[in-house]
């Protein structure tokens, strides 16, 4: 499932065969509704374990970028 809200696309794990047919319609709708309002780049967080999903944005045409994301959660979690 994808929401697009406030210029951030967010989603959950598609779990079965059919909705992962729909993976790539929903990523090409994704992209299309960032271009049109001219939105130049996006970038698309996938933590290193989540083979299947880094699997499926590389078939996409995306590239992964070098970059170093730092968090912190503020209610005193472990950061992960």
């Amino acid at each position: 499932m994808t929401a697009i809200a406030a210029g951030s696309i967010t989603s959950r794990p598609i779990r079965n065969a059919g909705a992962k047919a729909m993976a790539a319609p929903i990523m090409n709708a994704a992209e299309d509704c960032c271009a049109r309002p001219g939105i130049a780049k996006l970038q698309l967080l996938v933590r290193r374990e989540n083979v299947k999903a880094g699997a499926f944005y590389q078939s996409t045409a995306t590239k992964e970028a070098q970059t170093i994301v730092f968090a912190k959660w503020l209610d005193g979690r472990a950061a992960t």
